[in-house]
């Protein structure tokens, strides 16, 4: 099992969900413990081009969970969430 690590920029996210939209909130904890207590994080997608670091998750249809696996250290940093057209955005 991996240790959770969360970006400042996701803590951020998440309190502004948590007063906006309490389904979508309670989605992305779920989505993070799955991710978290799953055999092997490398199977999620890597994102490409210059976020090829990150790996990715959907939660809800329209929104995207990044995050970056450190095996040596058997770590789990999230990023961002953000909405898949934001998110892929930046890696052009």
């Amino acid at each position: 099992m991996y240790n959770p690590e969360r970006s400042d920029k996701l803590i951020k996210i998440l309190k502004k969900l948590f007063k906006k939209d309490k389904n979508r909130y309670e989605v992305t904890l779920n989505k993070i413990e799955e991710v978290i207590n799953s055999e092997d994080p490398n199977h999620y997608k890597n994102l490409s081009h210059d976020m090829k670091q990150f790996k990715r998750v959907h939660i809800d249809s329209h929104f995207v969970l990044t995050f970056k696996v450190d095996k040596n250290n058997k770590l789990i940093r999230f990023e961002d969430l953000q909405h898949h057209d934001v998110i892929y955005r930046k890696k052009k």
